[in-house]
């Protein structure tokens, strides 16, 4: 008869060679916003159906709906993954974190944020080694920003967006959201 460690051993060795990868951990997270507004109009076997059919993506019903109960967990590390990009966004173009994540499109993004991340004022003609350093990692860091506003925000869908409002405002904390709202 077989021990328990030897049909472990034998599992993992199967799941190594020979088995589908099928662990999609984080991948509802990923895909929640997305999930969440097809959820308005399709339900989770359909999704689930349609994500395998689709692009080959095993999730099952199980687990989106599990996901999709777990909307505030979702919401918020959304929230706080924006939040953080449009942070060194804020600095560099002058424009406050709700602003910029209540911008309606790429398009304004782009036109009120991306274009003025390279304006900068030096305190002299002739920048220190500091101050030139410092402009350099806020630079490299709001170009991260936009990055991360750019795939994890303004790809998706308007209503996603909307939804997520809320959490942002809990992401920034009441006083600073009040006080980005006022400029």
């Amino acid at each position: 008869m077989a021990t328990a460690r030897g049909i472990g051993e034998s599992l993992v060795e199967y799941a190594k060679k020979e088995a589908d990868f099928t662990a999609r951990r984080g991948l509802v997270g990923d895909l929640f916003p997305y999930i969440w507004t097809a959820s308005k109009r399709m339900s989770v076997r359909a999704i689930a159906k349609w994500l395998q059919e689709a692009h080959g993506v095993t999730l099952s019903a199980n687990t989106i709906a599990r996901g999709l109960r777990k909307e505030d967990e979702h919401w918020m590390e959304l929230a706080e993954r924006v939040v953080a990009g449009a942070r060194p966004v804020e600095k560099r173009s002058k424009e406050p974190v709700l602003a910029i994540l209540r911008m309606r499109d790429i398009e304004e993004f782009e036109k009120r944020c991306v274009t003025n991340l390279n304006k900068y004022r030096f305190s002299t003609p002739e920048p220190t080694i500091t101050e030139a350093n410092l402009f350099t990692a806020e630079y490299e860091a709001a170009v991260m920003g936009v990055e991360i506003l750019l795939n994890d925000w303004f790809a998706l869908p308007s209503e996603a967006r909307e939804r997520c409002m809320p959490y942002v405002t809990l992401a920034l904390g009441g006083v600073e959201a009040e006080r980005s709202k006022k400029k």
